[in-house]
Formats: C-alpha cells, sequence, structure tokens
C-alpha cells in the first residue's frame, strides 16, 4: 500500500513538473517581449539567453533529449516568436518616431507660413484701412475698397491652408464677439461678387430678419463659412446662371436662430458624391471644362467651422438643377451698437477716451513698423521702436515704456530669448504684448507661462490692439 502511493505520489510530481514547465514555456516568450517593450534592443539577447537557460535548467535530466522535435517547439517559442515580435515592436516605434518628427515639421512649416504669408497681407491690410479717404476722388476710393477686399479674401485662402493643420490637429479655435450679421453679409457680398461677375453668374443676396441680428460670435469664421459655399456655388455654375443667398434669421428670446441657404443652379452633386463632397482636397468635375479653381479645401473647413460652433451642414439637390446648401445654427443675442466700429471711427474715439501711453515696439520689418506706428499714433500714443531684441533689457530701462510690444521672430536676439532675458534680469517688467504670426496653441501656451500680458496675432487686428491698450492704459497709471 505505501509503495503504490510513493508511486502515486512521484506520478503526481512529475506531471505537476510537467504542466509547470510547459506553462513556463508558454510564459518566457511574453518575459522577452515585454523587456524588449520597455529597454529596446538592447535587451533582447540577455533575455534571450536568460530565459534559454531556465528553459534547460528546469527540465527533469535527460527531458530534452527524449523529446527532440518538442525541444525544438520550445526553442521557437522561447526565441524566435520574440524576435519577430521584438521586430514589430522596433519597427512601430521607428514608425511612431517618423510620425513625430513628420508632425514637428509639419507644425514648423505652419509656423513659417504664417509669418512668411500673413506678415505682408498685414502691411496691405492695415496700411489700405489707414489710407484717409476724405478727400480722394470716387473712383480711386473705388479702386482702395477692391484692394482691401481682395487682400481680405487673399487672407481668408491662405488661412484655409493654414486651418486644414489646426482642424486635424484638434485645435480649431472660435474667438466670440458682438457682431451685427449685416456687416457679414455685406463682406460676403464684396468678396464674391467679383467671382460671380468674371463667370458671368449672377448673385442674388437676401436677408429675412424682422430686426437687424447683433449676435455675438466670431465673425471672421461665419463669414468665411458663407463665403466658401458662395464660392463653391459660383465655381460649378455656368455662365448665366444663378447664385442665390439667403439669410433668414430669427430671434428666440435672448437666442438668435439663423439660417443660411445657398441655392445655385449649376450642375448638381450627383448622390454618389454627396457622402465625400466635405472632405479635404475633393474636387468635382464641372463637365463644361475644369475652370473652377480652389485646392478642395472650402467645403471641408466649412463642415469643420460649422461642427465647432453646434451647427448643421448639409447638401440636397435643387428642384430646378444644382444644388442647396443649408447652414444651421444658433447664436447668443448681443446688445445694439455693441458691433465693431469703422477702424477711423474707433481711432478717433479710442484717442479721445484712453489715456495715452508709452510703447516700446520691438519689430525687425519696415512695413509692420509702418502699421503698428500709425495705429498707435492715430490712437494717441507714443511709441518708440527697436528692430532686433539685442539688449534688450537695458533698451526697455532706458525707455521706461508704460506697455511693451515684443515680435517673437527678430533676426539674432529673438524675441523668445529678449523675454528671457527681461525676465531674469528685471523684478518689475512693463506688460509684454507679443506680436506674431506664430498661431500655433503651443506657442501661445509657452508665452503665457513666460507671464506675457497679451498674445496679439498677424495680420494685427486693429480693434484688438486698441482693446489691449484700452485695458492696459486702466491699469497704468492713475
Amino acid at each position: 500500500m505505501g509503495f503504490a502511493m510513493n508511486l502515486l505520489f512521484i506520478g503526481v510530481q512529475t506531471y505537476l513538473a510537467f504542466i509547470l514547465l510547459m506553462s513556463l514555456n508558454a510564459f518566457l516568450p511574453f518575459i522577452t517581449i515585454a523587456a524588449v517593450a520597455r529597454y529596446g534592443q538592447r535587451a533582447i539577447f540577455p533575455v534571450l539567453l536568460s530565459t534559454f537557460v531556465l528553459m534547460l535548467s528546469t527540465a527533469p535530466a535527460g527531458y530534452w533529449l527524449s523529446r527532440p522535435a518538442y525541444f525544438v517547439y520550445a526553442v521557437a517559442l522561447i526565441i524566435v516568436l520574440p524576435l519577430l515580435v521584438a521586430r514589430i515592436v522596433l519597427a512601430m516605434q521607428e514608425v511612431a518616431l517618423q510620425a513625430l518628427a513628420s508632425r514637428d515639421a509639419q507644425s514648423r512649416f505652419i509656423s513659417t507660413m504664417n509669418h512668411e504669408l500673413r506678415t505682408p497681407l498685414n502691411a496691405v491690410i492695415n496700411c489700405a484701412q489707414l489710407i484717409d479717404t476724405d478727400q480722394m476722388p470716387a473712383q480711386q476710393r473705388e479702386l482702395l475698397q477692391a484692394v482691401t477686399v481682395n487682400a481680405t479674401a487673399l487672407r481668408h485662402r491662405v488661412n484655409e491652408v493654414l486651418d486644414v493643420a489646426s482642424i486635424d490637429g484638434g485645435r480649431l479655435q472660435l474667438h466670440s464677439k458682438p457682431l451685427n450679421l449685416l456687416d457679414v453679409v455685406t463682406t460676403v457680398k464684396a468678396v464674391c461678387a467679383t467671382a460671380a461677375s468674371s463667370k458671368g453668374v449672377t448673385l442674388d443676396v437676401r436677408v429675412e430678419s424682422p430686426l437687424t441680428p447683433h449676435v455675438m460670435g466670431d465673425e471672421g469664421r461665419i463669414e468665411q463659412v458663407i463665403s466658401n459655399l458662395v464660392i463653391n456655388a459660383i465655381k460649378f455654375t455656368p455662365a448665366g446662371g444663378t447664385v442665390d443667398l439667403l439669410i433668414d434669421a430669427t430671434q428666440v428670446q435672448e437666442r438668435w436662430s439663423i439660417e443660411v441657404t445657398v441655392t445655385d443652379t449649376g450642375i448638381g452633386v450627383p448622390d454618389d458624391h454627396k457622402a465625400y463632397i466635405f472632405t479635404p482636397f475633393t474636387q468635382l468635375s464641372t463637365g463644361f471644362g475644369r475652370v473652377e479653381g480652389g485646392v478642395g479645401l472650402g467645403l471641408y473647413i466649412a463642415l469643420s467651422v460649422s461642427d465647432a460652433m453646434g451647427g448643421s451642414l448639409t447638401v440636397s439637390d435643387n428642384p430646378a438643377g444644382g444644388s442647396i446648401f443649408r447652414w444651421i445654427f444658433e447664436l447668443p443675442g448681443a446688445a445694439a451698437g455693441s458691433s465693431t466700429l469703422a477702424l477711423r471711427d474707433a481711432l478717433a474715439q479710442h484717442a479721445q477716451h484712453v489715456l495715452p501711453l508709452h510703447c516700446l515696439v520691438f519689430e525687425d520689418m519696415d512695413t509692420n513698423r509702418l502699421v503698428i506706428g500709425n495705429l498707435l499714433t492715430r490712437a494717441g500714443h507714443r511709441v518708440s521702436f527697436q528692430i532686433d531684441g539685442t539688449d534688450a533689457v537695458q533698451r526697455i530701462r532706458e525707455a521706461a515704456p508704460d506697455l511693451v510690444f515684443l515680435d517673437l521672430h527678430m533676426p539674432g536676439t529673438s524675441g523668445w530669448d529678449a523675454l528671457r532675458e527681461a525676465r531674469d534680469a528685471m523684478s518689475a517688467l512693463p506688460p509684454i504684448i507679443v506680436l506674431t504670426a506664430d498661431t500655433r496653441t503651443d506657442s501661445m501656451r509657452e508665452a503665457s507661462a513666460a507671464g506675457v500680458a497679451g498674445y496679439l496675432p498677424k495680420p494685427i487686428n486693429a480693434h484688438e490692439l486698441l482693446a489691449l491698450l484700452a485695458h492696459h492704459a486702466s491699469h497704468a497709471r492713475t
């Protein structure tokens, strides 16, 4: 009886050892894979050697000699499989690093294009707005207005390309402020009228609202969406056709419900194309010659902005031929008269009511100094200029300004370097406003962390500049 129990006990031990060995062989590859994922390629061979020695040492004497086929299988399991997985893991890590490098390169490219494209537009738009047209003949006023409108339209096209990266990166931002929707419609009509006239398309614009719609919203984005829809309709409508823009605004308590309908008599959108016309870089063939412009971003950006505003943008067939684009959204109401003044009136009002400041401006480009100098002077402030960030601390101390405007991208000592030097050397700094075409969220966050008092993107919005000046003037002196 005792002998039988011993044999049974030995058999159970052998079986359990076999089960343990089998389990260990199945577990060992994952140790190697985890080590490679954590420590990289340098961990492969030390871990493989350790697991191989462990596999040999835990087996009973003669176990592997009596099972050559299983030995080959076990070696493949603990060595070949981890090597294959490690190669895949390393390849994925390399792809991830390349993707990050590509994303950084894209971000740098966007930042550069922001600066190189928006900076000259800044000069054109603001200089045109600063010209006194009172003594100008009507024809010259019309020409100047055409310059302003088309420079603004060009800025929108530049923004479209740059917006794609912001949208794809989840960085699309809305800046809400009081606006008169009728002013937006006027801008849309001015921007789109040239395209319609040059193509021989009739553009009809109507607004149906019992009251003037004063709302809170992002004026630039709203104008961008409507202009994109109208330009797209003109693009695919042949000469002699019609594009109708109807804006129906209804006030419900303190909110406005706005429906924008763009109807054209063009080629229409086939049913099998409706699903993807809002994707980027998608264009339809006109069927009567490829004379349409653009790069296929307008509708994609329009839908992205609509989604960000909580709106609905759809396309349907026009029973008379062509297409109907309908954009529905809501905005909170704003007090009448709170919308943006004309620049000349805003400058005069600012000079009359805001305490004059001494502003020190670090800016390397002549045209930018011309623009901001005129804006600040006509707003009643005193201006000093520096063309680079060299000896920024000494220059700030000597000038003793009430406010500093600092361009981040200057030759030699950059704005970032000047800002760091000033922060390290001076215990009490005047408020610093950053001037830059770099609108990346990371740059804004970095500037905020550095303690700047404001971030003013280029092209400079004159009304935003005046608002910043008024805010700091109220705190500068008593």
